[in-house]
């Protein structure tokens, strides 16, 4: 079964690390804004949510790549010494 989305290379990753996460920092903030403005149950507010969770998920994929490299060039360190 062929997985959906795009690929990153750990170095693709890391440069967009820091962008992402700043991109969801201002989104959390929105988020803060409108649960002051709006109900709970409204539709501003379910969509900031949806926006937060995806931009959530996106980072942890990205910070993924990075680990599972760095993890694999550790291991290969660690068997060569």
């Amino acid at each position: 079964m062929v997985k959906r989305g795009a690929r990153y290379t750990p170095q693709e990753a890391k440069a967009r690390i820091y962008e992402v996460a700043r991109r969801l920092a201002l989104d959390v903030v929105d988020l803060g804004i409108a649960l002051d403005k709006y109900p709970i149950n409204s539709h501003e507010v379910e969509r900031r949510m949806w926006v937060v969770s995806g931009e959530a998920g996106f980072l942890n994929r990205l910070c993924h790549v990075v680990w599972k490299y760095e993890a694999f060039q550790r291991g290969i360190r660690e068997e060569t010494t």
